[in-house]
């Protein structure tokens, strides 16, 4: 009874956020990336990420260092670190270990009486290569470690993919397949692992001062998906970003006077050649708010 009620609550709390580490494979961590719409598969630029867009970090030189962190509401905290370096005539290695924790919850007996407290959390580190394989076309290998536990429990998993830019004067072109791969341990039970497809574009207007974005993605779970993205770069220092993402205005609609913001994400960024700093938004209407910080550093 005990572990039926553990397992129960856990459901509960993965509904309106997101406990296992398979579900960290997609949440962006990168406020650059929460605030374009939460992919960002076609954008090129300082802020690109291990998960946005590995395949553009080809293009990368030198040592870079970023570390995330992610308020959610109800005590969910989710952090991330990442470096990336370039080595000449072979590509970019990068690493990130992202992590979540859901905060002390009560575990009780059949009868509901506190026996213990627990705390819910995730780990996921992602590795990547990329390398430019010919003019203009870049690839990126992937590989994804995930583990996660509640109470005395833990599930493991392993998976990994590929990612395709493409870039044609302002014009950028994406394919991503990931999330291949499977469970190494079940100790909660058998969460599927849903393989990714997105397809990514991005126009880039006025010498790169505007930037729109638009992805179009699918796993097997949730179906079709679409998000857009816009980026303003004002003054070669500071940038003005916003983004949609379609199942987001869906799924956080509870007939409330908020929902009109249900889907869309605002965001902020400074960018120097030594830093970048960049703030995201997210409304998550009834349930609150969401706050991501990302700080690079460039070696």
């Amino acid at each position: 009874m005990r572990k039926v009620y553990i397992l129960l609550l856990a459901l509960f709390v993965i509904i309106p956020f997101s406990i296992y580490s398979y579900d960290l494979l997609n949440l962006p961590i990168s406020a650059a990336q929460g605030a374009i719409g939460g992919e960002g598969g076609a954008y090129f630029g300082p802020s690109n990420t291990i998960a946005a867009n590995p395949a553009a970090l080809a293009y990368f030189n030198g040592r870079r260092a970023e570390l995330s962190f992610v308020k959610y509401p109800q005590s969910v905290n989710i952090g991330g670190m990442a470096y990336y370096q370039g080595f000449d005539k072979i590509g970019v290695l990068s690493a990130a270990l992202n992590y979540c924790n859901y905060g002390k919850i009560e575990g009780t007996d059949e009868y509901g009486n506190v026996t213990h407290y627990f705390t819910p959390q995730a780990f996921l580190l992602n590795m990547t290569f990329s390398r430019e394989i010919v003019k203009s076309l870049a690839a990126a290998a992937i590989f994804k470690y995930g583990y996660s536990s509640i109470d005395t429990m833990a599930n493991m998993f392993m998976v990994g993919g590929f990612d395709v830019n493409y870039k044609f004067n302002d014009l950028r072109l994406g394919l991503l397949i990931d999330d291949i791969g499977g469970e190494l341990m079940k100790g909660y039970g058998s969460v599927p692992i849903d393989i990714k497809y997105r397809f990514s574009s991005s126009y880039a207007l006025a010498e790169n001062s505007y930037i729109l974005l638009v992805d179009i993605f699918y796993d097997k779970t949730n179906g079709f998906d679409m998000s857009a993205g816009f980026e303003w770069n004002i003054n070669g220092a500071l940038l003005f970003r916003m983004g949609y993402i379609y199942s987001d205005s869906r799924n956080l609609k509870y007939d409330s006077s908020g929902d009109i913001l249900a889907g869309f994400n605002l965001g902020l960024g400074v960018r120097t050649k030594r830093f970048n700093l960049d703030y995201s938004y997210t409304p998550l209407v009834v349930l609150g708010d969401a706050h991501r910080i990302t700080l690079g550093i460039n070696f």
